[in-house]
């Protein structure tokens, strides 16, 4: 089954390098896949003038979040670090503990 290919132009994109306008993010499946230029994006592309994109962040050292601590060994205690982590840009994290019992 081929990935259908999906085109957003937000009002910027920010990347590690540069802030483009103009431009349009293409994502394949789940995942972020290329920027063109808007000149050379489908009709179908989705339009959002007031929104900016930015890259994920990646917490690589963080022991818990809203009342949970990775070391808890509950997924419930993972699924609400990382839905508050989603909440504030975070795409990944590390989970670390501390030295116990």
């Amino acid at each position: 089954m081929l990935e259908q290919l999906r085109y957003i132009q937000p009002r910027r994109i920010y990347t590690p390098t540069c802030v483009l306008e103009a431009h349009v993010a293409v994502i394949k499946g789940e995942r972020f896949h290329a920027i063109i230029p808007a000149k050379d994006a489908p009709d179908n592309t989705e339009s959002y003038p007031k929104l900016d994109m930015w890259p994920g962040l990646i917490d690589l050292h963080i022991h818990g979040r809203e009342g949970c601590d990775v070391i808890d060994g509950k997924l419930s205690s993972i699924e609400t670090i990382s839905t508050s982590l989603l909440k504030h840009g975070v795409t990944g994290f590390l989970a670390t503990t501390v030295t116990t019992t």
